[in-house]
């Protein structure tokens, strides 16, 4: 049983994970982990997730990360588990929640499903999105995508970092990225939290 595991940004990554970053693929044996840390943005997800995918034995493809909440009722904190992902007018694709049965439970009450767009872009307001979805990232669709052309089972674990306003930042990308940083210690807690516990949860199941 082996997960791999792709995240945009090496600071998203548990500490107790170090990871080389780039495309280069670190391996976690005890574990039964592979990683990497692909870069910002669905082009590099895909490379690094096709990367990823000729791993021999790989069970699971999860993209991981932060996402933005597109509604008042995901707060920052908020555990997302997809169940449907899209990108632009792309065939909308459906990860096996099946393997979060237990976490969508009463296993870990603070997480929930959700649709997640992935955007080409950074999402200043929620002008800019289909309320037919409730949260947006700009990696996840990517992953799916790659892991669904090799046959691998694949999965979005994402936590929302903030809720994108109803107007524009007033200061545009950085006023998002102030925003990001203010709730970065919190939610990146939350969420590597929620990892272990899938994780512990994921290799009792499929042993």
């Amino acid at each position: 049983m082996k997960i791999g595991m792709v995240y945009a940004n090496r600071w998203e990554v548990p500490d107790y994970l170090n990871t080389k970053g780039g495309l280069e693929k670190t391996c976690f044996e005890k574990m039964g982990i592979e990683l990497v840390v692909s870069g910002i943005g669905i082009d590099n997800a895909r490379l690094a997730t096709a990367n990823l995918c000729d791993t021999p034995n790989l069970d699971l493809v999860l993209s991981i990360g932060f996402c933005g909440s597109l509604c008042e009722s995901i707060p920052v904190g908020k555990v997302i588990v997809a169940n449907r992902v899209g990108y632009e007018d792309r065939p909308e694709l459906f990860p096996d929640i099946s393997v979060f049965e237990r976490e969508l439970g009463d296993c870990y009450p603070g997480c929930q499903q959700a649709p997640i767009k992935t955007s080409g872009r950074a999402v200043l307001s929620r002008e800019e999105i289909s309320p037919d979805w409730l949260v947006v990232d700009m990696e996840s669709y990517g992953v799916l995508e790659q892991a669904d052309k090799k046959g691998i089972r694949s999965g979005a674990i994402k936590v929302a970092s903030d809720v994108i306003p109803k107007r524009p930042y007033i200061l545009g990308e950085f006023g998002l990225r102030c925003t990001i940083l203010k709730n970065f210690i919190r939610t990146k807690k939350i969420l590597n939290l929620f990892l272990m516990n899938f994780l512990t949860n994921f290799r009792n199941t499929n042993i």
